[in-house]
């Protein structure tokens, strides 16, 4: 057993070496013929491709509101967005359909716990990413009652 641990430890060392030496190079070839796609693409190395813009976000899917052990705290979480840098979060109370939506928190995770509700109280919930082209589409709503 100690004869594997020793061969693997040394495969290890090897592939990392290896990768060091390789990033140092492809750093060098592109330090040396920045922006020239025709003289990187002779390194033989693949070349990244270049970066587009998201545009409008869609919709998080999967919102889901489940009640905790704590009175009047609710988790929320939801999909990831691609592109989202953060999260918008809002709720209402989920008889009064007319009632203006109140914002909860923005946060840079998909998965919040909503304090201070009141207990017995359904609540709808919703939420939309937030990218580089501003606000995206708000999710379906969620319902959860407040323990």
């Amino acid at each position: 057993e100690i004869a594997w641990q020793q061969k693997i430890q040394i495969r290890d060392q090897t592939e990392e070496t290896w990768d060091t030496v390789i990033t140092a190079r492809a750093n060098n070839c592109e330090a040396v013929t920045p922006n020239d796609l025709a003289a990187l693409a002779s390194t033989g190395f693949p070349l990244r491709s270049a970066g587009s813009p998201i545009g409008a976000l869609p919709p998080p899917g999967d919102l889901r509101a489940t009640a905790t052990d704590n009175e009047g705290v609710i988790e929320l979480r939801c999909d990831t967005v691609k592109g989202a840098s953060s999260y918008e979060w809002e709720c209402r109370v989920h008889d009064n359909t007319s009632a203006p939506w109140s914002a909860i928190k923005t946060s840079t995770t998909t998965k919040i716990l909503v304090p201070a509700l009141t207990p017995g109280t359904l609540y709808a919930f919703r939420v939309r990413g937030i990218g580089s082209a501003g606000p995206g589409a708000w999710s379906d709503e969620a319902s959860g009652r407040a323990p």
